[in-house]
């Protein structure tokens, strides 16, 4: 994991005005923020064929994605609503590709980085190792969203906030600085 100071993203709620693409890295050099998770294949995590029975993969990135957005300072959803109104970063599409299986006992490593902002949605990218070994290679696309206005029942896509999308982008901004300007 990438790991910086910078601002709080819990200290400005404010939405970004964003463009429909902003934060993807260019071709060849990965410029975006990581966080890795790690977790344990446990014996009912798998089939009858003692593999990993599939939708745990979409749980484990699923997991990812929370634990990404707290190692960047974001509260947890319900005070962060209470703060700035927004509910969470609910799931709008998702695939994955199926490399190499996984089995009871084996540490899995999901590596987690936001790879493209829209204007009102961010694309997610997990990549599932076992060691150096390559598992899956997931894809999310994920809003940020609030409780819509004449009904709380139901939620409204809003622009993701400014602080979380700087605390994203800062890792772009040090590896772009030259490298006298970073020490």
């Amino acid at each position: 994991m990438h790991e910086r100071e910078g601002p709080h993203p819990s200290a400005n709620c404010a939405p970004s005005g964003g463009s429909e693409q902003g934060c993807s890295a260019s071709v060849g050099v990965d410029m975006s923020r990581h966080h890795v998770s790690h977790f344990t294949v446990e014996f009912g995590d798998c089939d009858p064929a003692q593999i990993v029975f599939y939708p745990n993969f979409f749980r484990w990135m699923d997991g990812s994605s929370l634990r990404f957005f707290r190692a960047a300072g974001v509260l947890p959803w319900r005070e962060y609503e209470a703060q700035c109104g927004i509910v969470g970063t609910p799931l709008v599409d998702v695939s994955a590709r199926f490399l190499l299986p996984a089995s009871y006992g084996d540490t899995l490593e999901v590596d987690t980085q936001i790879v493209e902002w829209r204007r009102k949605s961010f694309v997610m990218t997990h990549t599932i190792r076992r060691g150096a070994d390559v598992l899956v290679e997931g894809r999310e696309i994920r809003v940020f969203a609030r409780r819509h206005p004449d009904d709380p029942t139901r939620i409204q896509a809003v622009p993701p906030p400014e602080s979380v999308r700087k605390w994203c982008d800062s890792y772009e901004e040090i590896l772009a600085a030259p490298i006298a300007a970073r020490t």
